[in-house]
């Protein structure tokens, strides 16, 4: 959501005055139970199954190893993880890659926020799984070269309950799908 969710609800805001929004950012499996509570309206969620209540579009995103330029990877000692919560896709992707490899690993790093896990990773501190789109400069991905598996693709979803949306509602699912859509190679849309 990071590649494009602040510049859609930004410039929705500036032309819907009149809506308040609140934003709400947490684990998947939760953002998908609030839905179902009809405590928030619209979310954006990796997908567990292909098809799901609520969806509207759904893509690709490949989750790609980040570290900072300078680091040197050492196959001899436990590989240093930033991670979002237990619970969080990336964070399962990138322990089931390293364990399947037969390498050792510990999480060194824990945070619920994206730029939390950017500074980590650009001092230094760890490596993570980020998208090309999050990725900062003075970062660098590192490959199979690097004695780093590739990682598991996500399907990511954008939900919305129709008949609990205003006139406005409805307009800013339609501005999140034209972002999803237009943000180009790396995301690849699927079809509903």
């Amino acid at each position: 959501a990071v590649s494009f969710l602040q510049n859609t609800l930004t410039a929705f805001l500036q032309a819907h005055p009149e809506v308040e929004l609140e934003i709400y950012c947490d684990l998947s499996r939760e953002l998908h139970r609030l839905l179902r509570a009809e405590e928030l309206d619209i979310i954006v969620a990796t997908m567990p199954t292909p098809r799901m209540p609520y969806l509207s579009r759904a893509w690709i995103e490949q989750p790609i190893w980040a570290a900072a330029e300078g680091f040197a990877p050492q196959m001899d000692r436990p590989v240093p993880i930033g991670a979002h919560l237990e619970g969080c896709d990336y964070r399962a992707r990138m322990i089931g890659a390293l364990e399947q490899q037969g390498r050792r690993w510990r999480i060194v790093y824990t945070s619920p926020g994206i730029s939390g896990l950017q500074s980590a990773v650009a001092s230094g501190l760890c490596v993570t799984a980020l998208t090309q789109a999050t990725m900062l400069p003075g970062m660098r991905q590192l490959t199979e070269d690097d004695g780093f598996p590739v990682l598991d693709p996500l399907r990511i979803g954008l939900f919305y309950k129709h008949p609990r949306l205003t006139a406005s509602g409805l307009q800013l699912v339609s501005d999140l799908v034209a972002s999803v859509e237009s943000v180009g190679s790396g995301i690849r849309v699927l079809p509903n």
